[in-house]
């Protein structure tokens, strides 16, 4: 049996299954993004800068990731 997951758009983003996924901040100046990723059980907030770095941060700690090799 399969289940229907659950797609609806909210306030500045969506829904989709467990997950909410919100824009939090945009600066139009220096080019970069913030999102915020929230699951019932945790939030995750990820930061694109304009040249397409990654920053994620969780209970206030970045999570540092392995960086792609050259």
């Amino acid at each position: 049996m399969t289940t229907k997951t659950i797609l609806k758009d909210i306030d500045y983003g969506f829904q989709f299954g467990p997950v909410e996924v919100t824009r939090i901040h945009s600066d139009d100046d220096n080019g970069w993004v913030v999102l915020d990723v929230k699951s019932a059980k945790q939030n995750i907030q990820i930061r694109v800068t304009k040249t397409g770095k990654i920053r994620m941060h969780t209970f206030g700690q970045e999570i540092d990731f392995p960086r792609k090799e050259q």
